[in-house]
């Protein structure tokens, strides 16, 4: 039997089976509400009143099944924020001037016509020509219908040809002028970039950023893959495709360029978008010992994952992972960085939805990834939101009295990750919290923030950032004790994977030269809360530099220089990876971190 869910304020009905939730009512809606705990019922984000004709209630719209015609109103705009989306470099090298040699080459050809007696086939004369005019062997073709593309021209006694190829792969005939472009993705957990690039010149000609749709699977990559092996492999990588495929018309049409000078796509992320991209089952990466099912680098038909926004024979680059949950994103930040050439010792860290590192120099570098992202994107925070309108992102003290500011300076939403960092290391200043995490019994009346010490029903003790009546949906902003103690485990995590890899090569925190910070986290955060937390050691504050997108501008590099995507292979190679989840040393050095 079925039934009628009515989605408000999106006034969308759909017909659903009985028993179905309404979380797969609303898949099936295409509203895009996101599930951050994959629809475990734990992470508490998806509240809707229910409304079934009778009475309305406040429920799960994970674990609510639809027993009648109903009217669902989301409660809670976590999902439907315009998130942002960062693009652009900082300041370290991570947008470098890249020399480019993207391997997409236009050549005019002038071929000679067929004549009686010649027995050379019309490929055989195109090579010959290729030969002698620009001194091209060895030529290969990249499809059928490029051959039958080529003696259909030769039909229409046209014989001055431009021929692109990759490398010396023919991947098209025109008889029209050729710009050729390609496109650069960073597939990440939460968010997905997009480049539009000129090959020819390296100029970026359009980007744009955008909410990754597949949060609707879950926050975080564990429950991604859990979908992917329990439910569809199918559903979940079109859902990316399709949505990579949208943004690739929308950079094209923002530059009046055409879908079919497309000829090369560059893609990086973390190992299991890697995998759902590609539709490779990830059910390895859930499985100890955590391994990808293929870690090089794949050179693939762009036109089999983006059906209608590039030229159908249009290469996709595809870049190496490292390890079951070290990315093609973090060999993407180190190319971009110049990190496997430095001289000196340096620390990189990527903190998102997962927390990738890397410390070492040109000689020798390891890795490792924490699960410690997802409270600094909010999925384990009471109040906590990915930065986006109405975010609190930054707080501090002034005159005695505590400050914040939000994204688009709209109305208190909730709080993001550079907020809960602020505010975090605030409470510390003030001694609202001790070291311990508690909040502090001793912090009496008139002190400068006890009013905002509270007892809240079914959270306990919280404080408030911004009271009910100054938030945009009539409910305080804050931060409880179970917070507090998720920033812990996060940051604790983080903080112990970093000694365990200086531990590994045998350095100290005084031989290290800088700290890159890629990503939005490491874009907006404060450096000195960072180091008042002790995500990374204080010593290690005055040494931090943003830089930006690294993993973007790293898929830039590749897609416009050929040399660039073979370095990256040399990189994935090259880097050591340590799997802290059976290292004997993380568990008590984890503990040890909690405190800040």
């Amino acid at each position: 039997m079925q039934y009628k869910v009515h989605f408000l304020p999106a006034d969308v009905s759909v017909m659903c089976d009985e028993g179905k939730t309404i979380m797969e009512a609303e898949r099936i809606a295409g509203l895009g509400f996101e599930y951050p705990c994959g629809g475990n019922g734990t992470c508490g984000k998806c509240m809707v009143s229910v409304f079934d004709g009778k009475e309305t209630k406040v429920l799960k719209s994970c674990t609510t099944q639809v027993c009648s015609d109903i009217t669902v109103t989301f409660l809670s705009e976590t999902g439907k924020h315009d998130e942002k989306v960062l693009t652009s470099s900082g300041v370290c090298g991570a947008e470098q001037n890249v020399c480019v040699n993207s391997g997409i080459k236009v050549i005019k050809v002038d071929v000679d016509e067929a004549q009686v007696g010649d027995t050379r086939t019309d490929f055989e004369r195109f090579c010959d020509a290729c030969k002698a005019q620009h001194s091209l062997d060895n030529i290969t073709y990249n499809s059928v219908s490029t051959l039958s593309s080529l003696s259909e021209t030769f039909a229409k006694d046209i014989f001055t040809v431009n021929a692109v190829f990759y490398e010396n792969v023919l991947l098209d005939i025109r008889t029209d002028d050729v710009n050729p472009i390609g496109l650069a993705y960073d597939i990440g957990t939460t968010t997905i970039a997009c480049y539009l690039l000129d090959l020819t010149n390296g100029d970026t000609l359009a980007t744009i950023g955008a909410l990754n749709e597949q949060v609707k699977y879950g926050g975080d990559v564990v429950s991604r893959c859990i979908f992917a092996m329990e439910n569809s492999l199918d559903e979940i990588q079109g859902c990316v495709n399709d949505q990579v495929n949208k943004m690739a018309e929308s950079v094209l049409k923002e530059s009046g360029k055409s879908a079919c000078d497309v000829y090369a796509v560059s893609i990086v992320g973390n190992t299991c978008m890697h995998h759902i991209f590609a539709g490779i089952s990830p059910i390895s990466l859930v499985n100890v010992p955590y391994t990808p099912a293929v870690n090089g680098a794949m050179t693939l038909n762009a036109a089999d994952y983006l059906k209608t926004a590039t030229n159908k024979n249009a290469k996709l680059l595809l870049l190496p992972v490292i390890a079951g949950f070290i990315g093609a994103d973090t060999v993407s930040a180190i190319l971009a960085t110049d990190f496997a050439d430095k001289e000196k010792t340096t620390l990189l860290l990527d903190i998102g939805t997962n927390g990738e590192m890397a410390l070492g120099n040109r000689d020798r570098w390891v890795s490792c990834s924490t699960a410690s992202g997802p409270a600094f994107e909010g999925a384990k925070i009471t109040c906590g939101m990915r930065g986006a309108p109405g975010a609190v992102d930054h707080v501090w003290m002034e005159n005695g009295e505590l400050k914040y500011s939000t994204i688009d300076n709209k109305k208190p939403v909730g709080i993001c990750g550079s907020g809960l960092m602020d505010v975090i290391s605030v409470m510390l200043a003030e001694e609202v919290i001790i070291p311990s995490g508690r909040f502090n019994r001793k912090y009496e009346e008139g002190q400068p923030l006890f009013s905002r010490i509270v007892n809240l029903d079914e959270i306990g003790k919280a404080f408030i950032i911004a009271p009910a009546e100054d938030t945009e949906n009539g409910n305080p902003v804050f931060i409880s004790q179970k917070d507090v103690r998720e920033v812990q485990l996060a940051k604790g995590a983080i903080a112990a994977g970093i000694e365990i890899m200086a531990d590994a090569i045998g350095v100290t925190y005084d031989d290290i030269n800088e700290v890159l910070i890629a990503g939005a986290f490491g874009n907006y955060m404060k450096p000195e809360s960072m180091g008042a937390i002790k995500l990374i050691p204080p010593e290690l504050v005055s040494r931090i530099v943003p830089v930006g997108n690294a993993a973007g501008n790293g898929a830039k590099m590749c897609v416009l220089n050929t040399c660039d995507y073979e370095k990256s292979n040399y990189i994935a190679c090259k880097s050591e990876f340590i799997e802290l989840a059976t290292h004997e040393h993380f568990q008590p050095k984890f503990i040890a971190q909690l405190d800040f």
